[in-house]
């Protein structure tokens, strides 16, 4: 499994329902001999303490998240994943505006 998690490049709460983001390629040495499966973008909200999450191609670096609620703090991580697991997950806080 990965080695390390991936870092941000770009999260921005677009609205008061809407966050983009984004992050870097992981490099080869973190992953090791396998192949990249892809990665996991979590994310928890403070208001209702779901965790939700979107699965997304290797070659696939950024992603939407919508459904978001308003006036809400949300933690939001990404993990890139093997067949043999989950890597370490990078954190990143955003605020939904109204």
């Amino acid at each position: 499994m990965p080695s390390a998690a991936p870092r941000y490049n770009t999260v921005v709460a677009l609205d008061y329902q809407r966050a983009f983001v984004s992050w870097f390629t992981l490099a080869q040495d973190d992953v090791g001999a396998l192949f990249l499966g892809g990665y996991r973008v979590y994310y928890f909200s403070y208001n209702t303490y779901q965790t939700r999450n979107v699965t997304v191609r290797p070659d696939q670096l950024q992603v939407e998240l919508t459904d978001l609620d308003p006036y809400t703090s949300y933690k939001i991580s990404i993990a890139a994943f093997t067949t043999m697991g989950e890597g370490p997950r990078s954190y990143y806080y955003i605020k939904t505006c109204k």
